[in-house]
């Protein structure tokens, strides 16, 4: 565990892609795929909480789910 970092939001489209979010710091950063074929991709941002809520909402609107957790 990392100060700073949160737990990773996970999602799942009924078509098997997976997507995972989680808030830093400074930013944020993105989980596309699973296991070793994962991307992961850190983003800088001003304010993490508000991007991380919006990418959220843009996932869910292209039928992204969260996983249980």
């Amino acid at each position: 565990f990392e100060r700073g970092i949160g737990n990773w939001i996970e999602l799942r489209h009924p078509d098997g892609r997976s997507w995972a979010v989680r808030e830093r710091r400074t930013g944020f950063e993105l989980r596309i795929g699973e296991g070793e074929d994962a991307v992961i991709r850190k983003r800088a941002s001003a304010n993490p909480g508000a991007e991380v809520r919006r990418l959220l909402r843009e996932q869910a609107a292209e039928g992204f789910v969260r996983t249980g957790q």
